[in-house]
């Protein structure tokens, strides 16, 4: 795996992606890409997938194989947050209103929470259970967790002091707690400071790194023991943070605001390109064939949403194919 860059920028007016043959680790590879924002990515299959679309109007699902995207609008009646599944073939899409997609074998039912003041922000499908956080942002700005055991229906397992942002493995993560699953019940195991998490990631047993922040970033890790935050470089990371992908003897990779995207490796160095790549805003990112892909777009935006995408190592532009083949 390649050892990326971080985008901390200003701005960019470009539609299209740099020229491959730059010294630069990340390149701007597609902007302004119809179906909304994306949100979250995952690989199902030989494909990456990418949900979005616009907030409480549109949900989207983006394809990429590697050289093509593609996207399929109208999937819900609001946009897609996060998604996640067992196989290529059987997987969930969360979002606004208390929407849950689940498609098996290119079949999609819905199973939305009862309560569609609730915006279902993560989800994960351990092979068994499936778990949905979600959070009431235009009411009293409290979570809840959901839980769908084998064969069964949804059911609340937890109210959270804030909004619940994600779920990686056991551990869940919100507006001020980080929770860890036991099995039975959850236990405690939020910073004193209680940070603003937005995603959680689990590298290993004693081995979890989760990022946040509102106006500044959060970095935290876990050790097994104790919380600590990686000293930031300014320079690198120096906007609110918003995700975070890493697995076994790779680098932690962070987006965040402003197109903020970097490696940080375990010696405490980052790595981060050295000229603007876009002004929108990275809301997730995720490694597909070879590639580390920060995906997003103008978050922030009240309407005319779309996907902005940045990728390592630098090549030329992603082809946009307009809307997928049924």
């Amino acid at each position: 795996m390649i050892s990326i860059a971080m985008l901390w920028v200003a701005c960019s007016g470009s539609d299209k992606g740099t020229d491959s043959g730059t010294d630069e680790p990340f390149t701007l590879a597609a902007n302004k890409v119809q179906g909304g924002v994306m949100l979250s990515a995952f690989t199902l299959g030989d494909e990456m997938v990418m949900a979005g679309g616009s907030y409480g109007t549109t949900g989207s699902l983006w394809r990429y194989d590697g050289d093509e995207l593609c996207v399929e609008e109208n999937v819900a009646e609001g946009a897609l947050w996060w998604l996640h599944g067992r196989s290529a073939t059987d997987f969930y899409a969360v979002g606004d209103a208390g929407i849950i997609i689940h498609e098996v074998d290119g079949t999609r039912t819905r199973e939305d929470l009862p309560d569609d003041t609730l915006t279902n922000y993560g989800v994960y499908d351990d092979g068994s259970d499936v778990w949905v956080v979600s959070g009431d942002v235009r009411g009293d700005q409290t979570g809840e967790i959901w839980r769908k055991e084998a064969g069964g229906k949804w059911t609340k397992v937890a109210d959270t002091p804030g909004l619940a942002f994600k779920v990686h493995e056991d551990w869940f993560v919100g507006d001020g707690f980080a929770w860890r699953w036991n099995g039975t019940d959850f236990d405690d195991l939020t910073p004193k400071e209680a940070p603003r998490l937005l995603t959680v990631r689990v590298r290993g047993e004693n081995d979890v790194w989760a990022v946040g922040g509102l106006q500044l970033p959060e970095f935290w890790h876990w050790d097994g023991a104790t919380w600590s935050r990686p000293e930031l470089d300014t320079l690198c990371v120096g906007q609110a943070l918003n995700g975070v992908i890493t697995a076994p003897g790779e680098p932690v990779y962070v987006t965040g605001n402003f197109g903020t995207v970097s490696a940080y490796e375990d010696d405490g160095t980052y790595t981060c390109a050295s000229f603007p790549v876009t002004a929108e805003h990275f809301h997730a990112v995720w490694t597909f064939g070879g590639e580390v892909l920060a995906v997003g777009g103008n978050l922030f935006a009240q309407s005319g949403h779309y996907a902005t995408i940045a990728r390592s190592p630098a090549r030329g532009p992603i082809t946009f194919a307009g809307a997928c083949a049924p």
